[in-house]
Parts: C-alpha cells; sequence; structure tokens
C-alpha cells in the first residue's frame, strides 16, 4: 500500500511539472500575441480557448519526447504582417531552435533577452522595421550559426563578438547602416549595393569638419582613373542634399571583409607570419608602383598607414584612403608648387616623412618612407608612435642600432619560425652560412625597411625598385617553402 501511494506521488508530481512547463510555452506564446499586431490575422489561432494544443498554432512548431510535455522549438511566421516592438517575454521560450521572423513589419530595438536563449541555432529577423544597434550579447549566442538581420534600420557598430563567434556559419547585415570605421574626414558605413556589387562600404564625409570637403574632392580626382588589384574599388560617387537641404557627399567602396593590417598588428591576438608579411609588403609595393609609375598623371597617397590597409575575403592586401592623395602636375613650376605644396605635416603622425614637417613639396619619396615605417612595424610589431620613440629616438634608429642581431629586432612570433636549411646553397646568399633562408628574407625586409625611411628623400629608392627587391624576397621564400614540404 505504501509502495503504491509513493508511485502515485510521483506520477502526480510529473505531471504537476508537465502541466507547469506546458503553462510556461502556452503564457509565452499568448505574451508575444499580446505585443504585436496582425491586420491580416497571422496569430488568429493562438487562442488557448479555441485551440488549447499550442503546438498546432500557426507558425508554431514543437518537439515532443515520450513521456515528456511539448516544448516550443521554432518560431515560423514570414510575411505575416506582424508589426510592433518584438516582446521582451519572448525568451520565456527557453527550448527555441529557430526563430523565423521575415518580412513583417516589426519595430524598435531587438530585445536584448534574445540572449538569453542559449539553444537558439537560426535567428532571421530580415526585412523588417528594427532600428537600434546590434546587441552585443547575440555574438556570445555559443550555438547561432546562422544570423540574418538584414533590410532593417540598425545602425552602430558591429559587435565584435559576432566576428570572432565560431559557430556563426552565415551572417546577413546588409541594407542597415552600420559603422565599420571612422576616419579623420568621414565615418564608413557597411551595406548593400546591388546583386553585382554586393557588399559596399560607404565613406560619409563629416561635411562640419574643416577640410573633408576639400577631402572629399581629392579623393575623387585621385580615384577617378585609378584601377588596380592591390587598390579598394571605387564603386560610384554620390552628392546631394538630404531631406533637410544639407550637403550630403559620400563614396562607395568594395567592402574589404577581412578588416585591417593595423587590427591584424595591435589589436588581435592572430599570428602574422613571416611569408603573409612577405604577401602584405609585395601587395601594399605593388599599389604604390601603381600610383607613382603607371597612373597619369602620377598619384601620391600621402597617408600610407596600417589602418589605411584592408583585406579582401581572400586576404589580398588593398591601399584604400586616399582622401588626402595628390596629383603630381606635369605644368609649369608656379602651377606644380600651389598644387603640390603644404604648409604643415601632411599625413599621420609616425609615418610622415621628416621633409613634409618643414612645408617641403609633395613627392612620391614620400609614400616611398611610410612604405619604410610600414614595413618596419610589421616585422617589429612596434607603432612608430609608441612612447619608447621620443627625443630622437625613432623606429628607424630601434632596428638601425641592432641590425646585426635581428633576432632581438623581430616579433617573437617571427623569430619562432626561423629554423631551416642554411642559405650558403643560393647563389646569390653565398657567404651567410650562419642564416636560415628565413633569416635572410627577414634581413633583407629590414633592410629595405630601413633604406625606404632614409631621413633624406634623395637616399630613398623608387617604388619601381622596392617593387622589385620585395618581388625577389617572395620568390626566394616560397621557393624555399616548396622545396621543403
Amino acid at each position: 500500500m505504501a509502495r503504491r501511494l509513493v508511485v502515485i506521488l510521483l506520477l502526480s508530481s510529473a505531471a504537476t511539472l508537465a502541466d507547469s512547463s506546458t503553462d510556461t510555452d502556452r503564457d509565452a506564446l499568448l505574451c508575444i500575441k499580446s505585443g504585436l499586431r496582425s491586420p491580416t490575422g497571422a496569430l488568429a489561432t493562438w487562442n488557448s480557448t479555441t485551440s488549447p494544443d499550442f503546438c498546432t498554432w500557426h507558425g508554431v512548431s514543437c518537439t515532443r519526447s515520450t513521456g515528456q510535455p511539448p516544448i516550443v522549438a521554432a518560431l515560423y511566421v514570414e510575411a505575416g504582417d506582424l508589426a510592433g516592438d518584438i516582446p521582451p517575454c519572448i525568451s520565456n521560450l527557453t527550448s527555441l531552435v529557430r526563430i523565423h521572423l521575415p518580412n513583417n513589419q516589426l519595430s524598435g530595438n531587438i530585445p536584448l533577452e534574445l540572449g538569453r536563449l542559449s539553444g537558439l541555432r537560426y535567428l532571421n529577423l530580415s526585412f523588417n522595421m528594427l532600428s537600434g544597434t546590434i546587441p552585443s550579447i547575440l555574438g556570445g549566442l555559443r550555438n547561432l550559426s546562422s544570423l540574418d538581420l538584414g533590410s532593417n534600420g540598425l545602425s552602430g557598430e558591429i559587435p565584435p563578438l559576432l566576428g570572432s563567434s565560431s559557430a556563426l556559419e552565415t551572417v546577413s547585415l546588409p541594407n542597415n547602416i552600420l559603422d565599420v570605421g571612422t576616419g579623420q574626414f568621414g565615418i564608413v558605413y557597411k551595406g548593400w549595393f546591388d546583386a553585382q556589387d554586393g557588399m559596399v562600404a560607404v565613406k560619409v564625409f563629416k561635411l562640419n569638419q574643416h577640410g573633408a570637403l576639400q577631402s572629399f574632392i581629392a579623393e575623387c580626382k585621385a580615384l577617378q582613373h585609378i584601377g588596380h588589384r592591390n587598390i579598394v574599388k571605387v564603386i560610384t560617387a554620390c552628392s546631394t542634399t538630404d531631406l533637410v537641404g544639407s550637403e550630403f557627399k559620400a563614396l562607395v567602396f568594395k567592402y574589404m571583409a577581412n578588416g585591417s593590417l593595423e587590427n591584424r598588428l595591435h589589436n588581435q591576438c592572430g599570428y602574422l607570419s613571416l611569408g603573409a608579411v612577405i604577401c602584405i609588403s609585395v601587395d601594399i609595393a605593388s599599389a604604390l608602383e601603381y600610383l607613382h609609375n603607371q597612373c597619369i598623371p602620377p598619384v601620391v597617397h600621402c597617408d600610407m598607414k596600417p589602418n589605411n590597409i584592408l583585406f579582401d575575403e581572400d586576404d589580398t592586401a588593398h591601399v584604400s584612403d586616399f582622401g588626402l592623395a595628390r596629383l603630381i602636375c606635369s605644368c609649369s613650376s608656379d602651377v606644380q608648387s600651389s598644387a603640390t605644396s603644404i604648409f604643415g605635416p601632411m599625413g599621420s603622425i609616425g609615418y610622415i616623412p621628416p621633409e613634409y614637417g618643414l612645408a617641403s613639396e609633395i613627392s612620391t619619396k614620400g609614400d616611398v618612407y611610410s612604405y619604410g615605417i610600414v614595413l618596419l612595424e610589421m616585422l617589429t610589431r612596434k607603432q612608430p608612435t609608441h612612447g619608447e620613440f621620443s627625443d630622437g629616438f625613432t623606429l628607424h634608429k630601434y632596428v638601425e642600432a641592432s641590425l646585426s642581431q635581428i633576432e632581438d629586432i623581430l616579433h617573437p612570433s617571427l623569430t619562432s619560425e626561423m629554423g631551416g636549411e642554411h642559405v650558403n646553397h643560393i647563389p646569390h646568399m653565398q657567404g651567410y652560412k650562419a642564416f636560415t633562408l628565413k633569416n635572410m628574407c627577414a634581413l633583407r625586409l629590414l633592410k629595405l625597411g630601413l633604406l625606404c625611411s632614409a631621413e633624406s628623400p634623395k637616399d630613398r629608392p623608387t617604388m619601381h625598385d622596392v617593387y622589385s627587391e620585395v618581388t625577389k624576397v617572395k620568390e626566394d621564400f616560397f621557393l624555399y617553402e616548396q622545396l621543403n614540404e
């Protein structure tokens, strides 16, 4: 009799828990319905009186296990004319795996409560009227593999956690006003252009800032006839007035999906191998050689730095931001002087050639200097503006003073890969028996960086010579890699 009573009590307890779980999901669904409007009656079946089994309600998908109550696993209401803010009580459906609510009229912010749905794998809120920022908490959903928030009115930054999530396989954020970077004269947003050009970066100029209009004009002139695989492609320019009559100017570029060299060198824990450094140095040199020697008239970039070197989805480096670029005029000396001289430093501190600080004429040798500093920075991972470089002690002098001991100069991530065969078997490297080929490639790049960043412009090589040298380094490096596979 006692055993039978225990069994009855256990069964009663299980039934109570089942009812409790069922009530929670039913109440959550009714809460969602009460917070939304649907003129077409998309949620009309969500009625516990006329339809007690919520798993039969339109757009509700449940999972059922033997002996367990049904639980809501997915919501599918596409083009249901749903309107209003997404109710926070959606997070009470704790077992949700999929949320598919595109092509509705959902508005307001994306609720932070979605971050509580730890089992969520799929979230599609595209083609709605959502606003505000993308909650960073979404990047913490470890099971989320597909996210589509396209075609809303979202703004602000893309949460860094979305980029570092190991589970996310597809992310779609087109047709929003998302900030992917800020420059001296403008803010860069990410968006969708059309089926042909796809994802783009839109640089909107801050015209209320002194120099922004001149930057827009300079960039348009510089990019007008430029086309090179290592220069960010400009798709179109926009010059108009906004709804309140204010000037609006923007440039639309191909979106560079893999970020900047600045981020790789200093803001990530990612590994940048010697091979990667060599490839990047070749890509940048190729772009500058094109600007200096193949463009008519020649173009001087004037702001070469890691933040202006961007990577596409194939990790090819591209030179960007021509807001300070200048055309080298081939007309009379008077006109050339007025077109290319400056009254104060032009560029970014640490990368500006010394002569620009003396109001000297802009020249291609200024870009060569900046390239040399970037090359030294890639190899040492030391920024030229670091606190240790002051009172006349520069990154150039730091490398020059320790060139005989390159293991003291190179970043530890590079010195760790310097093992391998000696290079005495390579004809133009004979006499360096104590060096491995990787040592020699690194040394050649360091010497090139020093040569490019020489104080006097006349002591610097041309970009044609620079490109020739880094190409030879790349050939030697990858020949060695192939032989040792």
